[in-house]
């Protein structure tokens, strides 16, 4: 596993590739999150395909980008990175903010995408004014004034480890238990070191609502001429999209499969990475 970085659109973008069979696997992370998320599942998918792993601006390791963190500049990111660095037509797999950007370019980049997989994408759920009704908003609000103060403070990823140690993955998920407890230093080490290095401004991108302009779901969702297969969690455990919509896609996409797991919250990868890489192993046999 190489690590790597580039320049995309006069940003430095790090990216992460493995090589492999075609077609490519592009694993693209939520929001507040790194490609560091990525590296279990590109692990366990070993020998696979090739698979690439990128920071969006703004976080991990790439530059930031002076606010400028809505859907469609990071849309215009990954379509650089899959002409300039990909170079053939790959499956894209995004996780929540991943998963709206995999569908924007699903649109835009038709000749770069050979098939689109969506893990628990937040079409509804993070748009104004829903999104202010919804836990993930004060979650948001919460971790804005805690990053603030951590900042200000001049305090040190340790010190910030300390803290998300002890978050709760979900009140209902493995009994209310740790992320230390659950996941371990490495990946709790890994979720401090991206928020630490995080832009505050993509926080304030997605609580004004404005990660939204410019992009609209349904209409990308229904110009996506390749295989589309979305993968939610149950919305009682975190999940962010009601199990009636994503039922209803199915009239709007043309190629249109998915499956709602029980018992999993939003982060399906890292809560059920068995289940999560099969299921991505199968789609990308099936796009090849």
């Amino acid at each position: 596993m190489q690590m790597n970085s580039c320049e995309i659109n006069d940003l430095e973008v790090r990216y992460v590739e493995v090589e492999g069979p075609s077609p490519p696997i592009v694993f693209l992370h939520g929001a507040t999150d790194s490609l560091t998320s990525y590296l279990a599942s590109i692990r366990m998918l070993d020998g696979a395909a090739r698979m690439l792993a990128m920071d969006f601006r703004g976080h991990g390791l790439s530059a930031h980008a002076a606010g400028a963190y809505r859907v469609r500049d990071h849309a215009a990111d990954l379509e650089t990175f899959l002409v300039e660095v990909v170079r053939e037509p790959a499956v894209v797999a995004g996780h929540s903010l991943g998963a709206l950007v995999a569908t924007a370019v699903g649109q835009t980049a038709p000749a770069y995408v050979r098939g689109v997989f969506l893990e628990d994408p937040p079409f509804y759920t993070a748009q104004l004014p829903a999104f202010a009704d919804t836990p993930d908003y004060q979650i948001f609000l919460g971790l804005q004034a805690l990053l603030r103060e951590h900042h200000a403070a001049g305090r040190s990823v340790d010190a910030l480890a300390e803290l998300v140690g002890a978050w709760p993955i979900h009140p209902m998920l493995f009994a209310g238990r740790s992320l230390l407890d659950v996941a371990g230093p490495e990946v709790v080490r890994a979720r401090a070191e991206s928020l630490h290095r995080m832009d505050l401004e993509v926080l304030r991108c997605m609580l004004d609502g404005s990660q939204f302009d410019g992009f609209d779901p349904e209409e990308a969702l229904g110009a996506i001429a390749a295989p589309v297969h979305l993968l939610a969690g149950t919305v009682g455990l975190g999940g962010t999209i009601e199990p009636r919509d994503v039922e209803q896609l199915a009239a709007l996409v043309r190629r249109y499969t998915h499956r709602i797991m029980p018992e999993v919250g939003h982060f399906i990868h890292h809560t059920a990475p068995s289940d999560y890489v099969d299921e991505v192993r199968t789609f990308a046999s099936m796009c090849g």
